[in-house]
């Protein structure tokens, strides 16, 4: 043997033993790159929401258990802890179910889309005149009115839990169910395929944070927002202020000028960013 040979093998002996450390280490970097990204992913989605302190807290302790703890247990190998932090991972992940259930099921919700069946423009632009001709004339009185368009996410589930019409909508109509004294006026109408299909619904109430001059009815509104993809527009009774929700946000205080614009860009384009603001952005509640 020579000696080149005697140096070359006792080089790799010499480094062959850090290699499984030097690959534990990459899989220890490569697995926090991979969850710090998901995690920033989902604290991007459930901005503006509760959750966003959660996921926040997270990173945190993902930074710290795994960028600090995670790397020095696997350098002098202490196995006790560095078995704790492998099954913290699992255990975020369940912790991550549990807790955005709600933003999970939205994002569900928004890959189940289908293309819009709102295609005939005279009835969807009826439909959305008489809305707007029945939702002026009880702001002008400052009646309270929740009102929620189909598009392309059934509203059956919500339809089912109110009153049966399966009514022509007409502005007229719309104004006698939301009158003070009526049996149905503290409930949501159901617009599906042009017709008023339920009145009296009960909309599931969203958990973000709104300010706080926002009731019952925007809180509503905003919350069906957040599981379809429904226009809803709702009415405050304090000062008559008329917004849309879409997409969990609210649009800022509208009115006869540009109310009907609004809606009808929204069914034309999606969701419009001109005048909509998010949940953390609301304006005041002005008429």
């Amino acid at each position: 043997m020579t000696d080149t040979t005697f140096i070359l093998i006792t080089r790799v002996v010499a480094v062959g033993p850090e290699l499984p450390l030097f690959k534990n280490i990459l899989v220890a970097v490569a697995e926090i790159l991979v969850i710090f990204l998901a995690l920033y992913g989902i604290h991007r989605m459930v901005r503006g929401t509760r959750g966003a302190g959660v996921v926040k807290g997270l990173i945190v302790a993902l930074v710290v258990a795994f960028t600090l703890l995670y790397t020095v247990a696997t350098a002098i190998q202490l196995e006790t802890i560095t078995y704790i932090l492998n099954n913290f991972v699992l255990w975020s992940v369940i912790a991550a179910v549990v807790i955005f259930q709600p933003e999970i099921r939205r994002g569900l919700t928004h890959i189940g889309r289908y293309p819009t069946a709102w295609h005939s423009g005279t009835a969807t632009g009826k439909t959305l005149r008489e809305v707007t001709s029945a939702v002026l004339s009880l702001a002008d009185k400052e009646i309270g009115a929740l009102i929620a368009i189909e598009r392309n996410v059934g509203l059956n589930n919500y339809a089912e839990g109110g009153v049966p019409m399966d009514a022509k909508v007409s502005a007229p109509l719309i104004e006698t169910i939301f009158y003070e004294g009526t049996a149905l006026h503290d409930g949501a109408i159901i617009v599906q395929n042009g017709r008023i299909s339920a009145a009296g619904c009960f909309l599931p109430l969203s958990e973000s944070e709104l300010k706080h001059t926002f009731g019952t009815r925007h809180r509503a509104a905003v919350g069906l927002s957040e599981e379809t993809d429904a226009l809803v527009v709702v009415v405050s009774e304090e000062t008559g202020a008329v917004r849309i929700a879409f997409d969990g946000r609210l649009t800022g205080a509208l009115n006869k000028d540009n109310l009907l614009t609004t809606l009808e860009n929204m069914f034309a384009q999606g969701l419009r960013k001109g005048p909509m603001t998010t949940r953390r952005q609301g304006e005041p509640d002005e008429a």
